[in-house]
């Protein structure tokens, strides 16, 4: 109810226009096997922090083996993604790879964002929020806020969140909970998101009822990602549909166009525009780099992944391994 209301309180007349070019552009490119782009991105994901303050074993931040430079967005980075993209973008997922309240002006972020009523959703592992950071993003207009923890109990909970605690988490949802039930707002819709692992699938009823106690307005199991490709650290749970890999897992057909390549951006801290959310190490665009965002969206070289997607001709290692 409150994703709905957050999302009807963003539509403008220019976003509907820009959601029916998208999917308009999508269907095109698949009867015409080849890409056409006729719209902006009607969701962008921009990341406030490459970095984080845990270290689970399937994050390439956590782990230490991303690439790329770490560092934190800077106001003047988030105001030329509204220039190239605010008017036309509906929503906004302010996390990509790492914890966004490291950020100390996280709530400036939102502000920006809400100012132009776009939908702003975090993702955080809950551990850094205080009553000051809290009345600060309930006063900025943060529409939703996803809590990452993987169990009901600090012994599930630690076999993937590793250097985190699970009691000063609960404490956070309570207090954020706690504080807009106070101020009277509607918003953030509170979410509580548990990674299905080896250590919790049998447990997912407790899971749930356990959030819901706290106050939470949804409960969210997401499928692991193995960023290895290969379960080296035993998490996969043993029920096939709790899980995005298969043992034997049948090709799809082709065409096989992935929509967020027509719908959505991906903007890593320093302002540059990755393939999507796989694209961890931002690598896919290193000829666009001299271009603004709206003509790197458009480019010779994005429509040409777009191409391959559509066409059948050669696509990227990266699409070819995806896991969505």
């Amino acid at each position: 109810m409150r994703r709905l209301v957050g999302i009807m309180q963003s539509l403008t007349p220019a976003r509907i226009k820009t959601l029916a070019g998208v999917y308009f552009g999508y269907g095109l490119s698949i009867l015409l096997r080849r890409p056409i782009v006729v719209s902006p991105p009607s969701f962008i994901t921009v990341e406030p922090v490459c970095g984080c303050n845990l270290q689970c074993p399937e994050c390439p931040v956590g782990t230490g083996e991303l690439g790329r430079r770490k560092g934190m967005i800077e106001l003047d980075v988030v105001d030329s993604i509204l220039e190239s993209f605010g008017r036309h973008a509906l929503w906004v997922n302010l996390y990509f790879q790492g914890e966004p309240f490291l950020h100390p002006k996280l709530h400036e972020i939102v502000e920006r964002f809400s100012a132009q009523r776009i939908f702003t959703s975090v993702s955080t592992n809950g551990l850094l929020l205080t009553p000051e950071i809290v009345d600060k993003i309930l006063l900025a207009g943060l529409k939703e806020i996803i809590f990452s923890v993987d169990g009901a109990s600090e012994e599930e909970y630690l076999v993937y969140r590793r250097g985190g605690s699970f009691q000063a988490v609960v404490e956070n949802i309570r207090l954020l909970v706690s504080k807009r039930k106070k101020r009277g707002v509607f918003f953030p819709r509170i979410v509580y998101q548990t990674l299905v692992t080896s250590a919790n699938e049998k447990n997912l009823d407790n899971i749930r009822k356990f959030a819901y106690r706290l106050g939470v307005d949804a409960v969210e199991f997401k499928s692991l990602n193995l960023h290895h490709g290969v379960d080296i650290n035993k998490l996969l749970p043993s029920t096939s549909k709790l899980s995005r890999y298969k043992m034997a897992k049948a090709k799809r057909e082709w065409p096989n166009a992935c929509f967020r390549l027509w719908s959505n951006a991906v903007i890593s801290f320093d302002g540059r525009l990755a393939l999507c959310c796989m694209d961890k190490e931002v690598a896919m665009f290193y000829n666009v780099n001299n271009m603004n965002l709206s003509e790197a969206w458009m480019s010779l070289h994005f429509n040409g992944i777009r191409n391959g997607m559509v066409s059948g001709r050669p696509i990227p290692d990266i699409c070819g391994s995806c896991s969505l």
